[in-house]
């Protein structure tokens, strides 16, 4: 179909109504070099300080100190370490259901196994508590503090100040958890112990250390926007 001059002023007009001209700045090869290199500067810094600053290491002073049950047995010793020398009144082992190997070692949450291990490492029966947490795919940490809490109101438990015990870059998220759960009326502090599955200072150069922080990285930050409330 062919236009006269007429038609295709008319239709191009039409056209026209939905479009304007805009100028547009584009980068130069120098705008680029600069962008490229800021882009450069915040990953160096990320894969420098991401496990650093996930992994924090902040004690305060505390009458009651925190297992999280699925630590590994080097971290229990840790604990156990700490326990022994700073003096806490408590120690309580913090865990939900285990997903799996109930039925062969007959411990049915990370709590109960880590009270096991705890009795084994010479914690006193009388200033040791279990926390067992409720079954939950998600929110784990936040359903552990919540049972910590509760169990330590049932026992009449003054807590004049709390330590949690953690492993690596779950630490961050943890206090945070924790402080939210307890609230601005008891001091939380956490105590992070080094993993060794992975080496800390490149943990970028294994899938274990990489999975870890950046998940525990992402963890973290939901905690702070999104999940304020649940």
């Amino acid at each position: 179909m062919e236009f006269d001059a007429a038609s295709r002023k008319t239709y191009n007009q039409e056209i026209v109504r939905f479009f304007k001209r805009k100028e547009v700045w584009v980068l130069t090869w120098l705008g680029w070099a600069f962008a490229l290199a800021v882009l450069f500067g915040m990953a160096v810094c990320f894969f420098t300080f991401a496990h650093v600053f996930l992994s924090v290491n902040a004690p305060v002073e505390a009458n009651v100190i925190v297992v999280e049950g699925w630590l590994p047995d080097y971290a229990m010793k840790e604990a156990v370490q700490e326990f022994n020398e700073k003096g806490y009144e408590y120690i309580v082992a913090a865990g939900g259901p285990m997903p799996l190997g109930q039925l062969v070692s007959g411990y049915t949450t990370f709590a109960s196994i880590a009270g096991a291990t705890l009795q084994k490492l010479h914690i006193p029966k009388d200033r040791l508590i279990e926390a067992p947490g409720a079954m939950t795919y998600r929110n784990r940490t936040f359903e552990s503090a919540k049972a910590v809490k509760t169990r330590l109101r049932e026992l009449g438990i003054s807590v004049r100040g709390l330590n949690v015990v953690s492993e690596g870059p779950h630490a961050r998220r943890t206090r945070l958890v924790y402080r939210k759960v307890f609230g601005k009326g008891t001091s939380v502090g956490i105590l992070s112990v080094i993993s060794r599955d992975y080496d800390a200072q490149r943990w970028w150069g294994s899938s274990e250390g990489a999975k870890t922080t950046l998940s525990e990285g992402l963890g973290w930050f939901f905690e702070n926007l999104i999940s304020v409330r649940r």
